[in-house]
């Protein structure tokens, strides 16, 4: 059952709602709004560097042409904080790497656990029957 292109209220552990939705190149500015905001440690644990230039380029390639994987973003008000994607192995479509990226202010509330769920629904709708994620042992 595919979800709808506008997106769906969730709720989040604290009663509080978020819009989850599919990732559009509009969202460029957002997410670079996003990272910015991003403390150094949540940089960190997410792009393995220090500091978030890794992070703006990422960002770039992410509403890019060419994009190969498949991302949701989660929007409290009219501000992004969160993005969740999975990209299909090469060679092997049946699994993806998955990984998250929250604000610091809604780190607690279930939405990280809320967009894996939602982001493996979608992989699992496009064929994906595995998703793995590279961490930090601190993470």
């Amino acid at each position: 059952m595919a979800r709808p292109t506008t997106g769906y209220d969730v709720l989040l552990r604290d009663g509080g709602i978020a819009r989850v939705r599919p990732l559009s190149p509009a969202d460029r500015e957002a997410l670079h709004a996003l990272v910015a905001r991003s403390s150094v440690r949540s940089a960190y644990l997410r792009f393995f560097t220090g500091g978030t230039a890794t992070a703006h380029t990422y960002m770039d390639l992410l509403t890019g042409r060419g994009y190969r994987g498949h991302a949701l973003v989660a929007v409290m008000g009219e501000r992004l904080v969160g993005v969740a994607e999975y990209i299909p192995a090469d060679g092997d479509p049946a699994e993806a790497e998955v990984s998250i990226l929250l604000d610091d202010e809604v780190h607690g509330h279930g939405l990280g656990t809320l967009l894996l769920e939602h982001i493996a629904l979608d992989a699992a709708e496009h064929g994906v029957e595995e998703l793995v994620a590279t961490v930090l042992p601190d993470n």
